[in-house]
């Protein structure tokens, strides 16, 4: 884990960022290691309190090095996001594109 929190203005969201050895391209097992990562960090977004949380892995090859004049001026992190929302019975769904993954099946 590299970080996690809640984050934002209202609606606020619980966030984790973890740290990957997959590639961010490799989206079908970041979504598998994604899975595992939720269930062992889930009890910290449910004592957050907030509705809707985030998983954002993080990989090396995921880093770009800006160059202005031969200087390294700011690295960028591209990562995708793991986002879920939970219910008023507290049941957490996978949200994708705003639309729960349950609600597509």
């Amino acid at each position: 884990m590299l970080w996690s929190g809640v984050l934002g203005q209202p609606p606020r969201a619980w966030a984790l960022k973890y740290r990957s050895r997959l590639p961010i391209a490799d989206r079908e097992n970041l979504e598998e290691e994604a899975a595992e990562v939720w269930e062992q960090f889930r009890a910290e977004a449910d004592a957050s309190g907030v509705k809707r949380a985030s998983l954002w892995p993080s990989n090396l090859d995921s880093h770009v090095v800006h160059i202005d004049d031969w200087r390294p001026t700011f690295v960028t992190i591209h990562s995708p996001d793991f986002s879920f929302e939970r219910d008023d019975r507290g049941h957490w769904s996978r949200m994708i594109h705003g639309l729960s993954m349950e609600s597509r099946r």
